[in-house]
């Protein structure tokens, strides 16, 4: 059971983690889809810095996303016992000024609640208190890409299977794209393990191969002010994969929506937020998730 729920780890790592930090390579070496559709690049649309820079320039919006991962071994196997899954719901609200309220929780007891505001922040852990401070970048911008990175991570393991299709307009300007698995891709080979990958993550998201894919995807084009920005998605996919310790299936899903454009007001600190004591952390050092797997795990945060 221990090394599904590295793997797991790992996973929400990408998520929060990988996912802001680049814009995903899908190349014709990989097996691509339609990179672009109805003339939107859908890498560029659903990588997390294109969502967070283009709800922003809409003015802001409310975000509801909940995402979620399981992995089970493919056959009877000592070193990885039972099903493993990890939902995670997310409620982001951001202005046109990019500040923004978090509000993370997953059913593994992890959550935050994060209040930006442009010269200070408030961090609060699931079960810890609120504690503000001065805002340094760049961490309020991760903290944002983060929170918008499950439809990239989504992405990165089924975008190169996507069969896209563009359905008719939507109401007020806005397309609609089916999403489907590429007739040829159930049968494909996973490609070779990558060897001397400095990610764990990186090394097991080129052993995937997508089976099934199913979903929708809604944006509104770009303007003369901005580009395209997502509206809404929701997709579902399955998948097989080679684990450390033994082959492996597993099934994402992810539901975002994004509403009342240009109506979020101004972040304020609400009024409990304590002073940042010296040594006191506020958030959780997820870096620690790829750096010593499965003998390290983080510590409990300081209060």
């Amino acid at each position: 059971m221990r090394g599904l729920r590295v793997m797991l780890i790992t996973i929400m790592a990408g998520v929060l983690l990988g996912a802001c930090k680049r814009t995903p390579r899908l190349d014709s070496e990989a097996g691509n889809g339609d990179l672009k559709s109805d003339g939107v690049d859908l890498t560029q649309l659903l990588t997390s810095p294109s969502l967070a820079r283009e709800l922003i320039a809409r003015g802001g919006a409310q975000v509801q996303a909940k995402t979620q991962f399981e992995v089970k071994p493919a056959q009877a196997n000592e070193k990885l016992r039972g099903e493993q899954v990890i939902t995670t719901d997310t409620q982001l609200s951001v202005n046109a000024k990019g500040h923004y309220v978090l509000r993370e929780e997953n059913d593994q007891d992890g959550g935050r609640e994060v209040y930006f505001t442009g010269d200070q922040m408030a961090v609060k852990l699931r079960y810890g208190k609120l504690i503000k401070r001065d805002a340094r970048a760049p961490e309020p911008q991760h903290i944002l890409e983060q929170a918008l990175g499950g439809p990239t991570a989504f992405w990165e393991i089924f975008g190169r299977a996507a069969q896209v299709t563009s359905e008719a307009n939507e109401p007020e300007g806005g397309r609609r794209l089916l999403i489907s698995l590429r007739p040829t891709q159930a049968s494909d080979e996973p490609p070779a393990p990558v060897a001397g990958e400095a990610s764990p993550l990186a090394a097991w998201r080129r052993t995937a191969v997508p089976s099934a894919l199913a979903g929708e995807i809604r944006y509104l084009p770009a303007t003369d002010q901005s580009g395209p920005v997502l509206v809404a998605a929701k997709l579902s996919g399955q998948f097989s994969a080679r684990a450390a310790k033994g082959p492996v299936t597993g099934k994402v899903e992810v539901s975002w929506a994004a509403s009342s454009w240009g109506q979020v007001p101004a972040i304020a600190l609400p009024e409990e937020a304590e002073d940042l004591r010296l040594g006191q952390r506020t958030i959780l050092e997820e870096r620690a998730l790829l750096q010593g797997v499965p003998n390290v795990k983080p510590s409990p945060p300081r209060q």
